[in-house]
């Protein structure tokens, strides 16, 4: 969460009209280790993904501060104004909070969505085992059977099945082989 890292001690009674005023010791950009430690009386601006520093338990957001829509301008650089009191863990996420080690992820069979080639990728998994989509042949037969867009003889009638059954197999993961699958009917 882009906010401060500080003590949740430190905003005990912190309103609006009596903000908790707290010196920022320094910055705590995402992507590296803590510069810094959050003392009573301090805080470090902090942004979303960045560890929370050695000292802090809470995150205040920046809409919580004097940060907010500008409102630092002229303000002490070295210091910030909190607005709100809040408790401990707020606005902080622990690692591992989402999948717990030697938690099943993915069963084995699962359909890879983008939701699940997200999760893996945040375990850091760049290649996994899978098999390949099922090609499924699809034959029509018949000299009734006639693709749309052909003009219909004496006795014949569309073939919609084949169109339907490719829809199907590529709905569910799958590869059509037939005439249908290299197109669908499209309105003039």
């Amino acid at each position: 969460m882009d906010g401060y890292a500080v003590r949740a001690a430190d905003l005990a009674g912190a309103r609006r009209d009596a903000p908790a005023r707290l010196r920022v010791v320094a910055q705590g950009p995402a992507g590296y280790a803590p510069r810094g430690a959050v003392a009573p009386g301090t805080a470090i601006r902090i942004m979303t993904g960045a560890p929370l520093p050695p000292g802090a338990d809470t995150v205040v957001r920046f809409e919580e501060t004097d940060e907010a829509r500008g409102a630092r301008s002229g303000a002490d650089p070295g210091a910030v104004a909190i607005y709100t009191a809040q408790g401990p863990w707020i606005n902080v996420r622990e690692a591992g909070e989402d999948v717990r080690r030697g938690e099943t992820v993915l069963r084995a069979g699962a359909l890879l969505r983008p939701a699940e080639i997200g999760v893996l990728a945040s375990l850091g998994r760049a290649n996994v085992p899978v098999h390949r989509r099922p090609v499924v042949a699809i034959v029509a037969t018949g000299d009734e059977v006639v693709a749309p867009g052909r003009p219909l003889g004496p006795g014949q009638i569309r073939d919609s099945n084949s169109y339907t059954l490719a829809a199907l197999v590529r709905r569910y993961g799958g590869v059509p082989a037939s005439s249908a699958s290299r197109g669908t009917p499209s309105p003039n």
